[in-house]
């Protein structure tokens, strides 16, 4: 039997017309938040499809990095509650019930599927100034996407942080500069996607400034 997202998929969609302004408000906005939710009822009671937010933020495509063979980026493709990192994650700078992020999603040259959002433009700036020089961000970009290679096809990650539960990191040779990362789950519970959430430098003190900052806790 096909499932209610089969069955909703094969439904046509919506005419354009009654929902096209949306793309002009904010995600995180009570207008949009309001007119998505007018739009799907239409839909409900119409035998249209719901819209997903790929609908109204068309995916962008990117030049990949070395090793995926395409990238697309869907602006604000992950809603997600604020919720979920009381008492894990701290320094958020926009403390709302919920936030959008842009979704990257890749494929590898292999044929492995990721995607991933970035928290860290969110984090407060005592979190966000510890990270590495410009010279050693691309290469720790490039070691987080093989990390997140790694992760789906084994469902485990190379390293986690054992004093906080499901947050992970990518490290970058034998350099003390660390990509922190976890799985957050969706506002509408359907899915969990990767978010980075904060970097530190190549040097001790980096590195226990931002488990301070970012997890309340004591290297």
């Amino acid at each position: 039997m096909a499932d209610s997202k089969t069955l909703s998929s094969e439904l046509p969609q919506l005419p354009l017309e009654l929902w096209e302004d949306l793309s002009m408000f904010d995600p995180r906005s009570h207008e949009f938040n309001e007119g998505l939710d007018a739009a799907n009822e239409l839909a409900r009671q119409g035998g249209y499809r719901l819209l997903a937010i790929e609908d109204i933020f068309p995916p962008v495509e990117v030049t990949p990095p070395t090793g995926f063979e395409s990238e697309v980026v869907i602006q604000n493709g992950a809603r997600i509650r604020t919720d979920q990192f009381r008492g894990r994650i701290f320094g958020l700078d926009r403390q709302s019930d919920q936030m959008s992020l842009d979704v990257h999603r890749l494929v590898s040259d292999s044929g492995v599927a990721v995607q991933y959002c970035d928290l860290r433009p969110f984090m407060s700036s005592q979190i966000r100034k510890g990270g590495p020089e410009d010279n050693q961000v691309g290469k720790l970009d490039r070691a987080f996407l093989k990390d997140l290679v790694f992760f789906a096809e084994h469902g485990h990650p190379k390293n986690t942080v054992t004093s906080v539960k499901g947050v992970n990191y990518t490290k970058l040779g034998r350099s003390k500069i660390r990509g922190y990362w976890m799985g957050v789950e969706l506002e509408d519970g359907s899915d969990s996607i990767i978010a980075r959430i904060g970097d530190s430098a190549d040097n001790p003190k980096s590195e226990e400034n931002l488990y301070r900052r970012l997890f309340k806790k004591q290297l």
